[in-house]
């Protein structure tokens, strides 16, 4: 993608961070602090703009600078370092009352809780939608914010338990005894 000037550039890396956090526009702060690309694009002739690649718009979020590259058409110009902040907030899963390990979670346990995405840890859970199917694997204090490092899924049905099966297709129904093969989470 090759912008032309600061606008559009700080469109370009808004919508970088809103694709990859899955996030409102609105939610995303970019702090610029070099008015003059425009100027500098002049310098370098009519038709320069700068390139931004789907790698340089990864991560934004870790990067005090971006480097660009200048292109006028075909032809490579130089390359650009600009410095710039970029964050935002989202709703994540924070512990309202402390946990020890092996203990399960519950509604009453949690909170939904906005932080920006540069204090995120890797693994962070938006929204627990099922907080009773997790148990901690560690103690945990109040205010930790949940991630998957830090939880482990506790399965819904246990290898080896009977159960009733019930298969229904259209207008016929028909049940049976079973056998839970291995264990099982929802949705499997």
């Amino acid at each position: 993608v090759r912008v032309t000037s600061t606008d559009d550039l700080i469109t370009r890396l808004r919508q970088a961070v809103q694709a990859q956090y899955q996030i409102p526009a609105q939610s995303v702060l970019v702090v610029w602090n070099d008015d003059t690309l425009e100027e500098k694009l002049v310098s370098w002739g009519r038709t320069a703009a700068v390139e931004l690649t789907e790698q340089s718009l990864l991560n934004l979020i870790k990067k005090p600078q971006l480097t660009l590259r200048v292109m006028d058409g075909t032809k490579f110009r130089a390359m650009l370092s600009v410095n710039l902040k970029v964050d935002g907030w989202l709703d994540v899963s924070v512990l309202r009352q402390a946990v020890r390990p092996g203990e399960l979670l519950s509604e009453e346990k949690i909170q939904i809780v906005r932080k920006k995405l540069s204090e995120l840890p890797t693994g962070y859970l938006k929204l627990l939608e099922y907080p009773a199917e997790f148990k901690s694997n560690r103690s945990l204090p109040v205010g930790t914010i949940l991630s998957s490092v830090l939880l482990e899924r506790v399965p819904l049905v246990f290898k080896g338990t009977q159960i009733r099966v019930i298969v229904v297709n259209g207008n016929l129904r028909l049940a049976a005894q079973g056998e839970v093969l291995e264990n099982g989470f929802r949705n499997q």
